[in-house]
């Protein structure tokens, strides 16, 4: 990863972890907070909801393949440094659930080893909810914050059926 673009994951990393208002306030611990967090509107946060004309098991399955494919991934970088290189590690990590029949959730965190008092699995950048809304049509709503808008688009095209792009990280 370029020194520009580990410089922004750091960042990212930061304001995502003071996401929930400032210095003082810890980052959002649950995909619940998380949501609430995104809600409450500010700087580099998108919440997009859309309604996909495809049934709720074909949408939700789509969508799962490329997260589990996509959004598990490990970046590892090399700068260098005054007193030598430079390396980081950041880690993504999607967490595929279906907690009633009819409705899944994809969450996606983001963690690296310099990341200290955060969530258990690192901060959260993404929720994607979908639910199935009527027959042969399902909700999909995003959440997302920092790094995670940079993966909105492409979980809308899975969500629309469009399974072969990964995101660029």
């Amino acid at each position: 990863m370029p020194p520009v673009r580990r410089a922004w994951a750091a960042a990212t990393v930061l304001g995502v972890s003071l996401l929930a208002g400032g210095a003082c306030t810890l980052a959002p611990k649950t995909p619940a907070d998380f949501k609430r967090a995104v809600q409450d509107g500010g700087w580099r946060r998108y919440l997009e909801e859309r309604t996909v004309p495809r049934g709720f098991d074909t949408v939700f399955s789509g969508m799962s393949r490329s997260a589990e494919r996509c959004l598990n991934v490990v970046h590892r970088s090399s700068t260098p440094g005054r007193y030598g290189p430079q390396n980081e590690v950041v880690y993504y990590r999607a967490t595929i659930s279906s907690p009633r029949a009819g409705a899944g959730e994809i969450v996606v965190q983001m963690d690296s080893p310099n990341l200290v008092n955060g969530p258990k699995g690192g901060v959260y950048i993404l929720v994607a909810d979908v639910e199935g809304s009527s027959a042969g049509a399902s909700k999909v709503t995003v959440y997302a914050a920092g790094k995670g808008g940079d993966l909105v688009a492409s979980i809308l095209a899975w969500a629309d059926g469009n399974e072969s792009g990964c995101p660029d990280f």
